[in-house]
């Protein structure tokens, strides 16, 4: 059933799971209680969001599979596109999803640490999205703990990649800073106002949102009990990778609990660690039809919570 649907990765099983998000997309945008005021507006934020979404999922399917985070299986993709429906407040916010892609482009660099090749390239760009990101949302630039966490599991550490990545890092502020230094104002640095995070829980402890918090924590502890015996005995890329999921979560956490104005669609960023790490415990399931009721069962929830709650 919906278990063997997902047990491998064919590009048929990417179309189904991107259709399905759209067609709830849509449904979220015109059956919902979004209010449409501007039609014009409303129409090209939908078609900007349609592409960054489909870049979304297509660099989380990438990442996933080049780095071989899980067993040829869809179960990571799946539980990603559900929860992100799930999370899905603002239909017409572009921004939310663009510094998704973001992350995802500086990620795909950070998880391909585990190859020898081109790494000083692979930190130059790492540093590159970092800074990009920061330069929209400065409290991401927390995210370099997870550069040097990445250097140091891999076992790359030389002076060549501090230097490397702080290059990257460096190359795009210079030219923001350039850009507005010739036109008499720099405003994107002005904008840096640090003193605005703090950490704040009560957004996530409230209402129906914490509901799902404490599911989706719940899982991941899970799967991190689990599966943590059977992965951290062996010395192999995946050991590394999974010490790097675990803090690449850790820090992810820490990152949406200080953004200020908080919305449920900044939970979206912990997904990819999240689902990654709850679809290695699902692997460890052996009987089919667990496999079934535990999907067809998030299924519910998800589409319930999205629609009727």
């Amino acid at each position: 059933m919906l278990a063997n649907f997902l047990d491998k990765t064919k590009p048929i099983i990417f179309v189904v799971l991107v259709a399905f998000f759209f067609i709830l997309y849509f449904s979220l945008i015109f059956f919902g209680s979004t209010d449409i005021t501007n039609e014009a507006i409303s129409g090209w934020s939908i078609i900007l969001n349609v592409v960054l979404y489909a870049a979304v999922f297509f660099f989380f399917n990438f990442v996933i599979g080049k780095n071989n985070l899980t067993y040829d299986n869809a179960y990571a993709f799946y539980l990603f596109t559900l929860f992100l429906l799930v999370l899905l407040d603002n239909p017409f916010d572009y921004q939310g999803p663009l510094l998704l892609l973001l992350q995802l482009l500086f990620l795909r660099k950070i998880y391909s640490l585990k190859s020898s090749k081109n790494v000083l390239q692979k930190l130059f760009d790492a540093g590159f999205w970092l800074a990009i990101l920061s330069l929209i949302q400065p409290i991401f630039i927390i995210f370099w703990l997870l550069i040097i966490i990445a250097i140091l599991v891999h076992q790359k550490l030389t002076v060549h990649t501090i230097v490397s990545h702080i290059a990257g890092f460096l190359a795009p502020i210079i030219i923001a800073y350039a850009y507005h230094a010739w036109y008499g104002t720099i405003p994107v640095f002005e904008s840096l106002q640090i003193e605005k995070y703090q950490w704040d829980l009560s957004f996530f402890m409230t209402g129906k949102l914490s509901y799902f918090i404490w599911v989706v924590l719940g899982m991941t502890l899970i799967s991190l009990i689990v599966k943590s015996p059977f992965t951290l005995t062996f010395k192999n890329t995946f050991r590394r990778n999974w010490l790097l999921l675990l803090f690449h979560f850790l820090v992810v956490v820490i990152i949406v609990i200080l953004l200020p104005n908080k919305s449920n669609f900044n939970l979206v960023y912990t997904l990819f660690p999240a689902t990654v790490i709850i679809a290695n415990g699902i692997e460890l399931i052996e009987k089919r039809i667990a496999k079934d009721v535990l999907f067809y069962l998030l299924f519910l929830m998800g589409v319930g919570y999205a629609f009727y709650l």
